[in-house]
């Protein structure tokens, strides 16, 4: 059927897991994705971790720091073994937002594009 199933984590409730499932529609959906909450929530999330950025840089790069050496030990090559069948990686959809809110697609759309 062309479908596939991608895991979003593990939550500790369910309206946890509905925003996370949010945030990947509307990666996936555009703005005119039917979400559980309203897509404001989530631009007003994609600001506020903007915000806590600017007025802390050094977070901010602490933050891609951290990334970068979790991307670099679950990347399969250069002497480390392929991850088991089983194990799953979790996609950072706050970033994936934050990302397309502030720099991307939806910041033209909305108006609320980074301030240079």
């Amino acid at each position: 059927s062309g479908k596939k199933n991608v895991f979003l984590g593990l939550f500790e409730s369910e309206e946890e897991a509905a925003r996370q499932y949010d945030r990947a529609l509307i990666i996936s959906k555009g703005l005119n994705a039917k979400t559980n909450f309203d897509i404001k929530e989530y631009e007003e999330e994609a600001h506020k971790l903007h915000e806590e950025r600017r007025a802390n840089p050094s977070v901010a790069k602490a933050e891609a720091l951290v990334q970068n050496i979790k991307d670099e030990f679950s990347t399969p090559g250069r002497g480390r073994p392929k991850p088991a069948a089983s194990a799953r990686s979790i996609p950072n959809l706050k970033e994936m937002l934050y990302d397309m809110f502030i720099f991307g697609e939806f910041s033209k759309k909305t108006g609320a594009g980074a301030q240079k």
